[in-house]
């Protein structure tokens, strides 16, 4: 059922059921994740497929989302509001400010910090530049075991 979801039309199914995923989908799923990616239209499907790819793909994966963050941050900032489960964004930005990195998983910390520093920077500046993936990476060599 819920890879029926996942190919549906519904864009809200497909939401749901890629929030379902994050939690019970392993790196056996990867290849339709991958798939299901590229042919995804919606934009805050594809942030929530792209941070399941993250979870399930390892260090290049990591570097995809980092990168499809910096094309859409906004549409990352609301899913990591809805992974919260926040009302506004100033909860989320008090959650992650107040979080304590190294106790959740790589991709976790990833979005976290990619977000925060979205939240924070100047509006003059552009997107967070990728390039922070290797400093989590270099901070966490069983990044790609489950935790």
């Amino acid at each position: 059922m819920l890879r029926q979801l996942l190919w549906g039309e519904s864009a809200w199914q497909k939401r749901l059921a890629a929030q379902i995923a994050l939690r019970v989908f392993s790196e056996e799923d990867l290849s339709e994740v991958e798939a299901l990616l590229g042919s995804e239209k919606n934009e805050e499907c594809r942030a929530w497929l792209s941070i399941l790819r993250a979870k399930l793909g390892g260090q290049s994966a990591l570097k995809i989302m980092e990168q499809a963050f910096a094309d859409n941050p906004s549409t990352f900032v609301e899913v990591q509001r809805r992974i919260l489960k926040c009302d506004d964004l100033k909860s989320v930005r008090d959650i992650l400010l107040n979080r304590r990195t190294n106790t959740s998983s790589i991709w976790e910390d990833l979005l976290a910090k990619l977000v925060l520093d979205y939240m924070n920077q100047d509006p003059k500046t552009e997107a967070t530049p990728v390039g922070f993936t290797q400093g989590i990476i270099g901070a966490d060599q069983s990044a790609f075991s489950p935790r």
